[in-house]
């Protein structure tokens, strides 16, 4: 592959919408996020690889986005791709194929900042791991910087081959958990903010507390309650918010390491309130 080609690639898969910069740090993301901002300043000479695990929804693909958005600003000369593993098994399908393995190891040696997300999804692909495997040494060598994302840690990833799990184990290791109120709470002000939402603080407060721990449906509720605004011209209250939510279906919602039942028959700020106070 050459430069020109390995540009537009990189251009293509990065989404500008993921920056270090909107990305909301807390407790539960700190030290992955102080790694990715370490990584993208440096890439290739610490923390490499770079290895990020967390549940569904809790904002590792933004991170690993970002670190590719942030590394391209600050290094424009460097050719960064993001992919996700499904993308690169079918990569590797399709060189085998055409016979041309050679071709794709080529293309991806050619990469200076290579991510790759979701790396559980190549579980028991055993050639795709080889070559995956073969890949990562020859970027590692040259002092290319790899980050990878998992929904869990290397040494629990049982269906890959133990020498790529002790390739991903040889940097850095850090974890993506779940978001605790406050935390919630600012994504869902940023969030708000990035729409150009105008919403009540208690409002914003009952979506924060009552809305799960999956940041990716919190998105979506967010983006309901702006439609419904949208097509109604309601805006939202305690009282249509408290309905939109009850829709989703919440069984449990968490207070710091403790899962309560959720606030269904919260009706007012002031239940609310009562209804939090009881957990602390």
């Amino acid at each position: 592959m050459s430069p020109n080609e390995v540009e537009t690639l990189s251009r293509r898969t990065l989404n500008p919408r993921y920056q270090l910069e909107n990305y909301v740090v807390g407790p539960s993301n700190q030290l992955a996020f102080a790694a990715a901002d370490a990584v993208s300043r440096r890439p290739g000479q610490s923390y490499n690889p770079l290895f990020i695990y967390g549940g569904v929804g809790l904002g590792k693909t933004h991170l690993l986005q970002a670190i590719g958005n942030a590394t391209k600003n600050r290094f424009a000369d460097k050719h960064v791709v993001y992919t996700t593993a499904d993308k690169f098994l079918s990569d590797y399908v399709d060189s085998v194929k055409r016979r041309n393995t050679d071709n794709l190891r080529d293309r991806y040696a050619a990469i200076d900042v290579l991510i790759i997300d979701d790396i559980q999804f190549l579980a028991r692909k055993t050639q795709t791991q080889e070559e995956l495997y073969n890949i990562f040494n020859i970027l590692y060598d040259a002092k290319k910087q790899i980050v990878l994302s998992g929904d869990r840690a290397p040494r629990e990833l049982e269906e890959l081959e133990p020498r790529l799990k002790s390739r991903f184990e040889s940097g850095i290791i850090v974890d993506v958990a779940i978001p605790d109120y406050e935390t919630k709470l600012a994504i869902i002000q940023g969030k708000i903010s990035e729409r150009g939402f105008r919403v009540e603080k208690e409002v914003l407060e009952y979506i924060a507390f009552h809305a799960g721990e999956n940041i990716r449906e919190l998105e979506g509720i967010l983006n309901q309650i702006v439609a419904q605004y949208e097509l109604t011209a309601v805006p939202p209250t305690l009282d249509n918010v408290a309905k939109l939510l009850n829709r989703h279906s919440v069984t449990q919602v968490r207070i710091g390491s403790t899962l309560v039942e959720p606030v269904s028959k919260v009706r007012s700020y002031e239940d609310l309130l009562d209804h939090v106070a009881k957990h602390f």
